[in-house]
C-alpha cells in the first residue's frame, strides 16, 4: 500500500468538470468501516482543489485502494461525525493540522461511501 510520509494513500479517479477528461489523484485518507475518509487540503492553500470540485459536480468517482477499484460516492462529515473523523486524519497525517493553521480555516472532512 503506498504510502505519504507514513500515511495511507489512495487515488481517486474523477472526471474534470469543464473538461470530462478523466482525473487522478493520489490522497492521504483513512478507513472508516466500508468508506474512505480525505480531505480537500490543498497543501495548505485556500482554494478548494479541482478533484473536490469535479466530485462535487459529479457526485461520485471511482477510488482506488490497495489495487481495488470502488466507486464512491461523497458526503460531507459534519457534527459530531466531523469531529470524531478530523482527529483520524490528524493522526494519519499530522501536516493536516499545519494545513489548518495555515489557511486560518477548518477544513472539510468527507466521507467517500461505497456505492
Amino acid at each position: 500500500m503506498p504510502k505519504w510520509f507514513g500515511a495511507p494513500v489512495m487515488v481517486l479517479e474523477t472526471v474534470g468538470r469543464r473538461s470530462g477528461e478523466p482525473r487522478a489523484t493520489p490522497l492521504v485518507y483513512v478507513r472508516e468501516g466500508d468508506a474512505l475518509v480525505v480531505s480537500p487540503s490543498s497543501g495548505g492553500t485556500n482554494p478548494n482543489p479541482a478533484w473536490w470540485l469535479n466530485l462535487k459536480a459529479a457526485g461520485e468517482a471511482t477510488a482506488v485502494v490497495g489495487g481495488e477499484r470502488w466507486k464512491v460516492r461523497p458526503r460531507v462529515a459534519e457534527g459530531a461525525e466531523r469531529e470524531r473523523l478530523w482527529p483520524r486524519l490528524c493522526d494519519a497525517y499530522p501536516g493536516m493540522r499545519d494545513y489548518v493553521r495555515m489557511i486560518g480555516r477548518d477544513l472539510t472532512v468527507v466521507v467517500l461511501e461505497r456505492v
